[in-house]
Formats: C-alpha cells, sequence, structure tokens
C-alpha cells in the first residue's frame, strides 16, 4: 500500500504533517537571513533580553535578566 493512495489515511496524514514541517523549516531559514541589524548588534539595547538556545539550559536565570532589565526599548526615530 503506498503512502498516496486516498484510502491511506495514515499515509496521507503523514505526507501532509513532513509537507508542514518543511513548509515551517523553510519560512524559518528565510526568516533568519531577514534579522534587522538593531537584534543582532552586539551594543543593541535588546542584547540583555536576547537569549539563544542556552535558554532552554538556564531558563530560570534568563527569566531573571528579563525581570530586573529596566529601559526603553521603544525603537527611536
Amino acid at each position: 500500500m503506498s503512502l498516496k493512495e486516498q484510502d491511506n489515511l495514515c499515509g496521507q496524514t503523514l505526507l501532509r504533517l513532513s509537507a508542514s514541517g518543511s513548509s515551517i523549516l523553510a519560512e524559518l531559514t528565510r526568516m533568519s537571513q531577514n534579522i534587522p541589524d538593531v537584534l543582532t548588534s552586539s551594543s543593541s539595547v535588546y542584547q540583555p533580553i536576547l537569549f539563544d538556545f542556552s535558554y532552554l539550559k538556564n531558563s530560570e536565570e534568563a527569566e531573571r535578566r528579563v525581570n530586573t532589565t529596566t529601559g526603553d526599548f521603544a525603537p527611536s526615530g
């Protein structure tokens, strides 16, 4: 039985799930190449509250940093 057969509900669901996952990955890749400079520069005012995947290992520390950070994060101009 092929995944593409109309009466194979499991196969059809698996194909749709796979297509959705590929679409999400493509969109994330596209977006990652268009990050504004204000968010990526090391002198950015947002730097203290921007995290990478290290957040997953030490979320308490990251939450503490966010909660204790003061300042105006509104864009200037």
